[in-house]
């Protein structure tokens, strides 16, 4: 799977962008297949980002991967001095999630599928 990651500032506000890479093989022919078996992994796109030092909080936004991405988040210099971690944390968070749920999916098994015919003799 290739991820794009964006982190750009403009005017005193960072901008986060996360989302797969345009590309025709961003996703690997195993990923792709557990996809359209199992669907779309949910991803918290909100909730508690990072643990210990730098930490924010985002309202709850569960999105599927990857229709509903790219997704963005702002930043602003003037509502926190720690901005530009907090974006980072933002795409690093999200890659980590995405990465899970993906693998999750991949991790999923048909279980016993196919079609038997038995024969039952009346006589």
């Amino acid at each position: 799977m290739i991820l794009d990651t964006k982190v750009t500032l403009e005017k005193g506000t960072y901008h986060a962008q996360i989302g797969l890479n345009p590309a025709d093989d961003a996703l690997s022919t195993a990923e792709k297949e557990a996809l359209e078996q199992f669907g779309e992994p949910t991803i918290a796109c909100g909730g508690v980002f990072g643990s210990g030092g730098t930490t924010f909080t985002l309202a709850a936004n569960d999105l599927r991967f990857p229709s509903q991405f790219p997704v963005k988040h702002t930043f602003s210099i003037a509502d926190d001095a720690q901005a530009n971690d907090y974006a980072l944390l933002f795409n690093s968070t999200l890659t980590t999630r995405i990465t899970a749920g993906v693998a999750g999916k991949r991790g999923l098994s048909a279980g016993t599928t196919g079609r038997n015919s038995t024969t039952i003799a009346t006589d």
